[in-house]
């Protein structure tokens, strides 16, 4: 996607300007606010339950796009240079995804299902080293995710059908890694890669009177602009 593309320039620049910073004293503990933008790639798996057992009805969708959210924070910064950090963000996406349904593995043309990623909350822990300088942060991160994810059962004769659309906040983990760096006295740019894992989900579907389970698999890549008071 372009939009990675465009971050992975922008982290390469980041860190050419990291080779060139000034020697002056800065801090990354403290309070600090926040936001981003990023490509996202998720992966939804979804199966049909009939009588408390797997139908046969299952589809794999790719489901790609954009996210861009805001976040506040605190660090706490040790005497050798070990940053300990708490996050807590929101974001809106611009993801979605559609594919058949494949009916024990053959593919039905009459029916597919879309999945739409719409917003997600995330409370995480950082752990990270301060170098060059105290100007450049390396981390990583893992925490609790929350996402509302919405899953559209369609038909080809009747397309969609209000009564087949399920939103529903669906709870996982997240894995993350990155690299911050100050660009003025206040003020940090920031590259990261997150994973997500959304634990699966049981949602109530109309149309067929059952049940499918949903489990999302989400990357995603971000850039972000911070304030440290």
């Amino acid at each position: 996607m372009k939009l990675i593309k465009i971050i992975l320039v922008s982290l390469l620049l980041i860190a050419n300007h990291t080779a060139s910073a000034e020697t002056n004293q800065s801090n990354f503990g403290g309070f600090y606010v926040g936001a981003g933008v990023g490509a996202v790639s998720a992966d939804s798996k979804y199966a049909e339950i009939l009588n408390g057992e797997k139908s046969g009805y299952t589809s794999k969708i790719k489901a790609e796009g954009i996210k861009a959210g805001g976040f506040v924070g605190f660090n706490y910064v040790t005497t050798k240079n070990i940053l300990l950090g708490i996050e807590a963000t929101y974001s809106f996406y611009g993801a979605n995804g559609e594919d058949f349904e494949k009916l024990n593995g053959i593919v039905n043309t009459d029916y597919s299902v879309e999945t739409n990623i719409e917003q997600s909350a995330e409370l995480k822990a950082r752990l990270g080293y301060i170098f060059n300088n105290n100007q450049t942060l390396g981390f990583l991160t893992a925490g609790y995710v929350a996402g509302k994810i919405e899953t559209k059962n369609m038909t080809v004769d009747s397309a969609f059908d209000p009564s087949g659309s399920n939103s529903q906040w669906q709870d996982g983990y997240l894995l993350g890694v990155g690299i911050e760096h100050f660009l003025t006295q206040n003020i940090t740019a920031r590259v990261e890669y997150n994973y997500v894992d959304f634990r699966t989900e049981t949602y109530r579907e109309t149309i067929y009177n059952s049940n499918f389970r949903n489990n999302i698999d989400m990357h995603s890549t971000q850039i972000s602009v911070m304030y440290h008071f």
